[in-house]
């Protein structure tokens, strides 16, 4: 894995705040930093399946 600058700061502001927000492109690496620095955290993706499954980045009729 690519060592992340914001490891350190992430874990930080973790300690300090009960709630944070990593916002960022998609495909950029969040949800492997988070991972990565919270092991023992559950993982939950919260975004829907068929979003996630459109290919062509259109939004879907539900």
């Amino acid at each position: 894995m690519i060592a992340r600058h914001l490891m350190s700061t992430l874990r930080l502001r973790a300690a300090q705040y009960p709630v944070i927000t990593l916002t960022g492109p998609r495909q950029s690496g969040k949800t492997t930093l988070c991972r990565t620095a919270f092991p023992e955290k559950p993982y939950s993706n919260l975004e829907r399946m068929v979003v996630m499954n459109n290919k062509n980045g259109a939004t879907p009729r539900l």
